[in-house]
């Protein structure tokens, strides 16, 4: 199965709750054999395209505009899914989960 994980300040976990959450469970469904990828934003200080067995997905995240800046990164994986195609898509977080949920 294909898994994209979205909505979180990336992995490994540096920030707060939903990164934690997927922390732990990317790297266990990864485990299992599913793909699964989870979108980091370009700021990230972790650089590498892998974690635990997990792909990484970098997407521009302009944090320097606040609120709206999540929401442009939020859209831009949203965006981004719909290439790559998953079976499931989690989408953490609350910034922009009801306006980008479509």
């Amino acid at each position: 199965m294909k898994i994209a994980i979205i909505g979180t300040r990336g992995i490994p976990n540096c920030y707060g709750g939903f990164e934690q959450f997927a922390s732990y469970i990317a790297p266990m469904l990864a485990a299992k054999g599913n793909i699964v990828w989870v979108y980091n934003p370009s700021w990230h200080e972790y650089k590498e395209k892998q974690w635990k067995g997990v792909e990484l997905i970098k997407k521009y995240d302009a944090r320097k505009i606040t609120a709206a800046g999540q929401f442009i990164y939020d859209l831009l994986c949203i965006l981004d899914t719909r290439k790559i195609k998953p079976d499931i898509i989690f989408q953490l977080g609350y910034t922009s989960s009801s306006i980008w949920s479509f």
